[in-house]
């Protein structure tokens, strides 16, 4: 599901800089492109930590539902 939910992002995103680079010259549509690319990863990082952390958070739990 996340999986379907970041591919349709991207594509949005794809279509927004489409158009972005139409109506804007190329180098502030470069800025914004590297812009997004950091917030990508930024994002990514994120979600492996939240991962970890809900991973970590379910090992917890358990013990405590055990008691």
């Amino acid at each position: 599901m996340a999986h379907r939910a970041m591919a349709l992002m991207s594509v949005v995103l794809g279509h927004r800089l489409l158009v972005f680079h139409r109506t804007v010259q190329r180098p502030v549509l470069v800025c914004r492109l590297g812009f997004y690319v950091r917030i990508g990863a930024v994002l990514k990082q994120h979600d492996h930590r939240l991962r970890l952390a809900g991973q970590a958070g379910v090992h917890d739990r358990l013990p405590v539902q055990g008691q």
